[in-house]
């Protein structure tokens, strides 16, 4: 079997989190290509700059 991943370091770093929506908000899917429209780009995702995705979260 060919291990991909390295589970001791990769998978532990990582959660994910699942969350229930339970007033009225309007949300927006950042994975959707029309998100470009509004100026999103891949970076939302990938950047290093730490304080500025506290600043979106």
């Amino acid at each position: 079997m060919i291990d991909l991943v390295d589970r001791s370091t990769e998978l532990t770093a990582r959660a994910v989190t699942r969350l229930a929506i339970v007033d009225s908000r309007s949300l927006a899917d950042l994975t959707s290509n029309t998100a470009a429209q509004f100026g999103v780009t891949a970076e939302i995702f990938s950047t290093r700059n730490y304080q500025l995705t506290q600043l979106r979260a």
